[in-house]
């Protein structure tokens, strides 16, 4: 190949991708949006000290449905774990009562301090905002720091955080000081961020 066409090549090549990485920027840009319009009605407070992970797509929806929900707390440095059972509101209490974890509603009140009533209540709450926002996932560990990462798709999360909200781990820290913020209290972050930095 001639020289001439050899840098012809090349910088059709480096056009092509450079077109390339602006789509796929403007499709995550346009993914975190949708997230934060849907979002800003939500009480995305419910979601501290909470791992939600999904089951499976659902074809037919196309949502993820959650396969698990766990509560952490983090008391005098000694974590906890409750699997808690997922109740969606339409369930009747006989319904709720088959679910796998149930028995946990109980411990979870008592950690939380508040009525086994209340505590259904919360957790038929957490689920249907969990399928309202249309994540793959949702986490929270307290002995991480108080901030909620939203796993808006298989390689973006959003991250949730108070400016003043207290932050233990050192990895952590350092992302908050360098990240890329998209309005008050929400972070973006995908798998470059880091490495980009």
């Amino acid at each position: 190949m001639e020289a001439g066409k050899e840098i012809k090549f090349l910088l059709v090549f480096v056009i092509m991708f450079m077109v390339g990485c602006q789509a796929q920027e403007k499709k995550r840009t346009e993914s975190a949006e949708k997230f934060l319009k849907i979002a800003q009605d939500k009480n995305i407070e419910v979601f501290y000290d909470l791992v939600l992970i999904p089951r499976k797509l659902n074809s037919e929806s196309n949502k993820y449905q959650l396969g698990r929900l766990v509560y952490e707390s983090n008391v005098n440095g000694n974590r906890e774990q409750i699997d808690l059972p997922v109740i969606r509101k339409e369930m009747k209490e006989t319904e709720v009562q088959l679910l796998p974890f149930y028995n946990n509603i109980h411990k979870f009140s008592t950690a939380k301090g508040i009525t086994v009533d209340s505590a259904k209540k919360y957790i038929s709450q957490v689920v249907t905002q969990y399928e309202e926002l249309n994540v793959i996932e949702i986490t929270s560990h307290p002995d991480l720091g108080r901030f909620i990462v939203f796993k808006i798709n298989n390689s973006d999360e959003l991250i949730y955080k108070e400016e003043e909200a207290p932050v233990y781990h050192e990895y952590w820290r350092k992302y908050f000081a360098t990240a890329l913020k998209l309005k008050p209290q929400w972070y973006f972050f995908y798998s470059l961020s880091l490495s980009i930095k």
